[in-house]
């Protein structure tokens, strides 16, 4: 009979913290992407409203109504600045968690290997004994075996 392995606790322990932490990862990338979608709505709209000024430059535009497009433009820009370092301070983060992730699933195929080991240990000592009550009894068998000649 085979017995259970010592570090079987560590290896669910291990694959419990793989699962939480690939959960963490697929919602940080999600929310990097919400980011990154935002900030390419965000440049469309500058490229819009750029090529829309350009466009109407023509006609003339009063003083005020100039003054109002130019500081939305800034507010726009600066909008842009934040949403970049936004970005990238998700990116900063799905990147530390996906080496947490990667150290926690090299543990748990530590763990996992460990455990091969001891199967096959368990195995082969179990064939063994198998095989020496065979022999056991072939001998105890062959001894009881009435003899020909007697």
């Amino acid at each position: 009979m085979a017995k259970r392995f010592s570090l079987q606790t560590l290896i669910e322990i291990a694959q419990l913290r793989v699962d939480s932490d690939s959960k963490k990862l697929a919602a940080l990338k999600h929310e990097w992407q919400i980011a990154e979608d935002k900030l390419q709505t965000l440049l469309r709209s500058r490229i819009d409203y750029e090529r829309r000024f350009k466009s109407s430059g023509g006609q003339g535009m009063p003083a005020g109504a100039l003054r109002e497009y130019k500081s939305f433009l800034n507010r726009l820009d600066h909008t842009i600045a934040e949403q970049r370092h936004l970005v990238a301070a998700k990116k900063v983060r799905w990147e530390h968690n996906q080496s947490e992730w990667l150290e926690q699933r090299r543990k748990h195929k530590a763990f996992d290997v460990l455990s091969q080991r001891h199967s096959t240990r368990e195995n082969r000592l179990d064939v063994r004994t198998e095989q020496r009550d065979h022999d056991e009894f072939a001998q105890t068998w062959a001894g009881k075996k009435p003899r020909d000649g007697d």
